[in-house]
């Protein structure tokens, strides 16, 4: 609700305002000496006047009644006019037309304070999704078996993936639910976070890092955590893209941003995310995994863009969901293929067992050949291989079959 209605509000009150101040009769001094009088005569015509005595007396009576009923209308305007401002702060939540388009590509990562493992994950997806997106269709994501820093894109999860090792511990290590592995790759990891990178892209507007904002909530209220950008700069984590002459967001000829103040203009913005995970000791592991529910925990990242039109602030969310299961218990309806959109296209991503092998054959246009594509899953529950469809290069569809044993 905004002026317009407003305005609407005000003039019901000015209405109110006449109709309990419109005066209706005499005066009251003039009333109460009529009334005197009128119950001095006796003659004929004292019945006459005395029913108009009686009228005005009434008239007196509902006068009086009516000074509590201005009093409210007085205060009950005073608060409209006193709220108005307030209500107009709130920003609108636009569901139609949306200001600005949302891409998520949620993903295991390394605990941030590892390093190098997590500046090299960290740098790797923004590489892959804003140098390489254009340009390139090589598969970027690969295992995280025996490579922390390898990106896995995938919409479920398990207890391993979220579990960071407390930050007072400073003498063990923790490897996806494996407490002190003995395994080389691992030796120095310290658990893992639940990421959910995010490309923002202005729908044919500009657009900044400072407007963003992000919400993660799980059902048990256990990963819950909230921040704002508004005083964030660019850097390496916080991407900004400027569109070059040839309009593309991911042209050769765009402008990438990495420092500079948050409130400066750009066409789309990838940030490394929000994330979720429990801060957990060795004894923790057992209580984190049993408080996850056994038909998994739905974790839900929610984005906020801001921004204001003429003086008015405005909202747009998104929301991104997951889901949380406890170590080596993901359904196996899970397993398969997943798709994520991007701003040229599709990313596939298959997600098998550990030690599976399958074949899939994939075609690059609609009544195109088939080719094969065989592996064997090697990571500690799931394998991923992606695949973008690039428009400019490809026609009609990308087709995937796939058989499982």
């Amino acid at each position: 609700m905004r002026w317009g209605s407003y305005g609407y509000i005000i003039a019901l009150w000015v209405v109110l305002w006449y109709r309990l101040t419109k005066e209706r009769g005499f005066d009251t001094k003039k009333s109460e000496s009529i009334a005197k009088g009128s119950r001095s005569f006796s003659s004929p015509c004292g019945d006459i006047f005395n029913k108009w005595a009686s009228r005005l007396a009434q008239s007196q009576l509902n006068m009086k009644k009516n000074i509590a009923v201005k009093v409210c209308a007085c205060l009950a305007l005073l608060v409209s006019i006193t709220l108005i401002p307030q209500l107009s702060a709130r920003p609108i939540i636009i569901n139609a037309s949306p200001h600005v388009l949302w891409y998520s590509f949620p993903a295991s990562g390394p605990n941030d304070r590892v390093i190098p493992t997590f500046p090299t994950w960290r740098d790797a997806f923004v590489n892959a999704i804003v140098l390489n997106a254009g340009q390139t269709i090589t598969p970027f994501t690969s295992s995280r078996s025996n490579n922390p820093a390898a990106i896995e894109i995938k919409n479920v999860f398990e207890m391993g993936d979220a579990a960071v090792i407390s930050g007072n511990d400073v003498t063990d290590y923790l490897w996806r639910g494996l407490w002190n592995p003995t395994n080389p790759h691992y030796t120095n990891q310290l658990g893992s976070h639940i990421y959910c990178p995010i490309l923002v892209v202005g729908n044919g507007v500009k657009i900044q890092l400072s407007g963003l904002s992000y919400n993660v909530q799980d059902a048990g209220n256990v990963l819950n955590n909230s921040s704002s950008l508004v005083t964030n700069s660019y850097s390496v984590s916080r991407v900004g893209i400027i569109v070059g002459p040839s309009g593309k967001i991911f042209g050769n000829d765009a402008t990438i941003v990495k420092t500079g103040t948050g409130t400066n203009l750009v066409d789309a913005i990838f940030f490394i995310g929000a994330r979720a995970g429990a801060w957990v000791t060795e004894a923790g592991l057992t209580d984190f995994n049993n408080y996850i529910p056994t038909n998994g925990d739905k974790i839900s990242f929610v984005y906020s863009y801001q921004w204001t039109t003429n003086g008015v602030p405005k909202m747009q969310n998104y929301e991104k969901d997951v889901m949380l299961y406890r170590q080596g218990q993901i359904p196996v309806s899970y397993y398969g293929m997943e798709y994520f959109t991007t701003p040229i296209g599709m990313l596939f991503s298959l997600v098998e067992p550990e030690t599976n092998t399958y074949t899939m054959w994939t075609s690059r246009q609609v009544n195109g050949s088939w080719f094969q594509q065989s592996t064997t899953a090697t990571t500690a529950w799931s394998f991923e291989w992606p695949f973008t469809y690039n428009p400019t290069n490809d026609t009609g569809f990308v087709k995937f079959q796939q058989n499982i044993p």
